[in-house]
């Protein structure tokens, strides 16, 4: 089934099947030429550590003889396109889809005479909104990794649509307790757990995005906090 928009969050359905009866959920932006839910350009098999996952299929097991809700309970997924398939004989009875993301109060908007410049608009900040659960993400679809410079490029139309001075406040700190003695700054926040030369686009965030809240604020505690790790940058 379809949801009117690329979307974060997941499909929720309620079932009924016997024991051992399974459902596999996948999740996409687009379709392929045939219409069908195109999953390869989405990293559909991703090998991380020695370890393959599907980030965009989830697999449910029945435990059969009431009706049942399946849904994730630990991650979320990017997509617009969601495939059911099933083995047994499970019965759907309902499938809904549930927007997860953080909710950021608008307090700004553009609205101009030109339908194409409203329209990018609300792309960008349907997006935006797509990576902003926890922490500001590069993607919705598999990494969800915090990364600092997808995440300080976007601060400032976050800002100017949104209440998200918090919000990045807690991200600032994420990116300042994550900062090693060295001097190396993670390219993500929370920390993706590496320890190699410093990469300055990456590395920059941890002052970018305490900088971009002050500007905003006039409130330097965030830069007063980072100073001094920033330095052995």
């Amino acid at each position: 089934f379809i949801a009117e928009e690329m979307t974060t969050g997941w499909a929720k359905l309620v079932v009924e099947g016997n024991l051992g009866d399974e459902i596999e959920i996948s999740y996409s932006e687009w379709l392929d030429e045939n219409g069908k839910l195109d999953l390869k350009g989405l990293l559909s098999v991703w090998s991380f550590q020695g370890r393959e996952r599907k980030p965009q299929t989830d697999y449910f097991i029945l435990k059969g003889g009431k009706e049942e809700i399946i849904a994730p309970l630990f991650q979320y997924k990017g997509f617009r396109y969601v495939r059911v398939r099933v083995k047994g004989s499970v019965q759907i009875k309902s499938a809904t889809i549930e927007v997860v993301r953080a909710g950021l109060e608008q307090k700004g908007n553009f609205e101009c005479s030109n339908s194409f410049l409203n329209d990018l608009h609300y792309a960008c900040k349907n997006s935006l909104l797509c990576n902003l659960h926890s922490y500001p993400s590069d993607t919705p679809v598999y990494e969800k990794l915090g990364y600092l410079a997808d995440g300080y490029l976007t601060q400032e139309i976050a800002h100017y649509n949104y209440d998200a001075i918090k919000y990045y406040e807690k991200w600032a700190w994420d990116i300042i307790d994550q900062a090693k003695e060295n001097g190396y700054i993670e390219q993500t926040a929370p920390m993706w757990d590496e320890d190699k030369e410093n990469a300055p686009e990456w590395s920059v965030g941890i002052l970018v995005v305490p900088y971009q809240i002050y500007k905003l604020t006039n409130d330097k505690t965030l830069l007063l906090a980072c100073y001094e790790k920033a330095k052995k940058v």
